[in-house]
């Protein structure tokens, strides 16, 4: 759970209006705020590097990761509830590695989060219930993240692995037919969870919408944000 807790602050932080036109890499990591992680790092600022050997010191965070998946289907209970963890620890090393790509400049972490993003895209086909908003919430944000970040500070024209057009189809493909269905249809049903299911599900839509370039999306998930409240409040 604590793993979740900066992303929520963050996601909060960020939303301030109804998107024009987006930035990119954006959700979490702008460009400017990516070299600027770089450079607290590169002249041992502090805190910033006691952040940074927390994060260097996760599993997640290594080149050496080994990939636990990908899996055809995902879960975080029932008949695919052994893909929880091993699933989390993959979309967690994929989006580190991104981030220490950009810290560090060394190749073997954008390879080792490439690795990730290319099996999870060309394999994952479904997210099962019980708790499928919850799952395509808090790990497609985690993913999408991490797909932000390598589509556009590893690109192909300057590095011989980078992001790809096929990157961008498949990947992309993942995004609207796994995740944003079961996003979707939680926003359709009737409230009936806690209020974590709510914020976890529209942090990966806006993120989703953002390296979709999907400006509907994106106000979607913000009129459901800023007034399903009201809604409730005024219907019951």
């Amino acid at each position: 759970m604590k793993k979740y807790i900066l992303f929520y602050l963050l996601f909060c932080l960020s939303v301030g209006g109804w998107a024009k036109d987006f930035v990119h890499p954006g959700i979490l990591h702008s460009s400017e705020a990516l070299r600027r992680i770089a450079g607290l790092v590169k002249n041992d600022v502090n805190p910033s590097m006691g952040s940074f050997n927390k994060l260097k010191a996760e599993p997640e965070a290594s080149y050496h990761y080994c990939i636990q998946g990908p899996f055809r289907f995902i879960s975080r209970s029932g008949e695919y509830g052994y893909t929880k963890s091993p699933c989390e620890d993959d979309f967690n090393a994929a989006y580190y590695n991104a981030i220490m790509w950009n810290i560090t400049k060394d190749r073997r972490h954008a390879d080792k989060a490439m690795e990730i993003i290319r099996n999870y895209a060309a394999t994952l086909e479904k997210i099962f219930p019980m708790d499928a908003p919850l799952c395509a919430g808090l790990q497609g944000f985690i993913l999408v993240n991490a797909a932000e970040i390598m589509r556009y500070t590893y690109v192909e024209e300057h590095n011989e692995n980078g992001w790809t057009y096929k990157d961008t189809e498949q990947t992309e493909d993942m995004f609207r037919n796994v995740f944003l269905p079961i996003l979707s249809e939680f926003y359709k049903t009737k409230p009936y969870t806690n209020g974590n299911w709510g914020i976890a599900v529209t942090k990966a839509q806006i993120g989703i919408s953002v390296f979709l370039n999907d400006t509907k999306l994106y106000d979607d998930a913000l009129d459901f944000f800023y007034y399903t409240k009201i809604r409730i409040k005024t219907e019951s």
